[in-house]
Order: C-alpha cells, then sequence, then structure tokens
C-alpha cells in the first residue's frame, strides 16, 4: 500500500482528535476569559468589555466553524449536502471572526487613548508625579441640598462613587512638591471613601435632620446650570454627557489604601465632610 493511501487516514484523524482537543480547549479558554472580564471588578473598563464581547464572538465563530467539520466525519456533512446551511455557516463564520478582531482594536485604541498623554510624560525625561483623583466632595452642594431637601443627580443613585475630600487632595498635593523626588516616576490613585448618591443622600439627611428626597434629571436640564457647559461647544458637551453614561453605568470607585498611605492619616469620609460642612 503506498503512503499516498494512508493520506485520507492521517487527514481524518487529524480533524477528529486535532480539531475536537482544539474545539474542546477553544471553548473552555473562550468561556475562562469571558468569566473573568465579567467581574464586576474588571466590567467597568470599557477595554474589559472589549475583550469580553471579542471572546464572545469567537467563542460563537469557533463553534460554528468547526462542529460542523467533526460532526462530518461519521456523518453526512451538512455544508454539503444543504445549501441554506453552507450559506449561513460562511456567513456567521466571517461575521463573527470579523467582529472578534474589531473587537480587539477597539480594546486596543482604547489603552492607547487612555495611555497616550501619559506616554507623551514618560517620554519627555521630566519628573513627574501623576495624580488621579476620585468626585471631589466639594461638587456635593452639602448646605444647598439640605435647604432645598433635594439631591440631584445626572447618574444613578445607586452606583458606588469613589469620594475625595479637596482639602486632602490639597495635603497630598503639597507633600509631593515638597519632596518631589521621593514621588518621582509614581501615579497615584487617590479617593477617601466610596458611597452611593443614596447613601451620600442619607447622610446629609441624618447628620440636617430634613428629609432629603432623590431626583435623577437628564443631562439636557441640567446642562444650562453647570458654568463650565452653559457657553461650551457640542464637542465639550458631548464629552461630558459620555462622562455621566459611564458614572451612571459603572461608576467610579477605587481604594483608598494609597491615599491613606500618602496622608499619614485617615482620609476624609463623606460623612465627616458632611459634618464639617454642615457645622460651618
Amino acid at each position: 500500500m503506498s503512503s499516498a493511501a494512508y493520506l485520507p487516514l492521517l487527514q481524518r484523524d487529524l480533524t477528529r482528535y486535532g480539531m475536537t482537543t482544539y474545539l474542546i480547549l477553544g471553548n473552555i479558554g473562550l468561556s475562562l476569559n469571558m468569566l473573568i472580564f465579567f467581574c464586576a471588578a474588571y466590567r467597568r473598563n470599557p477595554c474589559s468589555i472589549y475583550i469580553f464581547s471579542a471572546s464572545l464572538c469567537g467563542l460563537i465563530g469557533l463553534n460554528i466553524s468547526t462542529i460542523s467539520v467533526v460532526y462530518a466525519l461519521d456523518h453526512p456533512n451538512p455544508a454539503t449536502t444543504s445549501v441554506l446551511f453552507c450559506e449561513l455557516q460562511f456567513y456567521f463564520r466571517h461575521s463573527f471572526n470579523q467582529m472578534m478582531r474589531t473587537f480587539f482594536i477597539c480594546a486596543l485604541i482604547d489603552r492607547y487613548a487612555i495611555s497616550i498623554v501619559e506616554e507623551y510624560l514618560i517620554k519627555s525625561r521630566l519628573s513627574y508625579t501623576i495624580l488621579e483623583p476620585g468626585h471631589f466632595m466639594q461638587n456635593t452642594q452639602i448646605k444647598d441640598i439640605a435647604d432645598k431637601g433635594l439631591m440631584n443627580l445626572m447618574y444613578s443613585f445607586d452606583e458606588l462613587q469613589g469620594y475625595l475630600d479637596l482639602a486632602d487632595y490639597a495635603e497630598v498635593t503639597l507633600n509631593i512638591l515638597q519632596n518631589p523626588r521621593h514621588h518621582n516616576r509614581a501615579t497615584y490613585e487617590l479617593l477617601g471613601d466610596n458611597r452611593t448618591g443614596r447613601e451620600v443622600a442619607q447622610l446629609i439627611s441624618q447628620h440636617s435632620g430634613k428629609e432629603i428626597k432623590c431626583q435623577l434629571c437628564q443631562f439636557e436640564d441640567l446642562k444650562d446650570k453647570i458654568p463650565m457647559l452653559k457657553d461650551a461647544n457640542e464637542y465639550v458637551q458631548d464629552g461630558f454627557a459620555r462622562i455621566m453614561f459611564y458614572y451612571n453605568r459603572w461608576g467610579l470607585t477605587g481604594n483608598n489604601n494609597i491615599l491613606r498611605f500618602l496622608l499619614g492619616r485617615e482620609p476624609t469620609s463623606v460623612e465627616d465632610y458632611i459634618i464639617k460642612t454642615l457645622k460651618a
């Protein structure tokens, strides 16, 4: 028997065992990828959502491409017996594979867009310290909310947000300026307390003795009341609206250990700031 006669058998065995292994490992790997990037800790990040979407498209595309091939080893191949199946398989296989590539490109663009400014700074050979603050507590008008009994937000009252007292921020900045060499090439994520908007309203109510209602407002309803947006162009307004959309869906949270380390004391909590502001 010539060696050429063994080629169909070799191809069949490679397909049976190689393609089956590829299918099983691919499903396991892509499924684990989706589980990891769908966790609450990761899905707040747009890049993680792109990777999750790419993994989902890859999972669908993998099964569409390979299951029929393995099935055809011991059964009639539906791709050769049905024109409709053949056309649909070709269409969906290429569609999901192209979407997978597109999502990966979006993830790369997202990472590049975020890092480009910091990259230029790092490559400049200048000394630098990067501070990344959360929501400043001073942006929440405590006394005004207590007087009116109403708290307005343009994002969800039930999504956690990270708050930072501007006084803590100023103290950290002063410490860095006084000892810049100690903080050279450092990046600090700064926040003092994670609270939902509803928790902030409850704390204001508790310490002011007044009932505070929560009112979710649309961007269009409040943009004219915000000085920086009142006369801004559409580009600035659109950017602000996208930030509100992000806060509404994912919030802006973090850990206050870095701030505690830099201050050498406990950071100011939202409750501390409310008490201090109402007494002032």
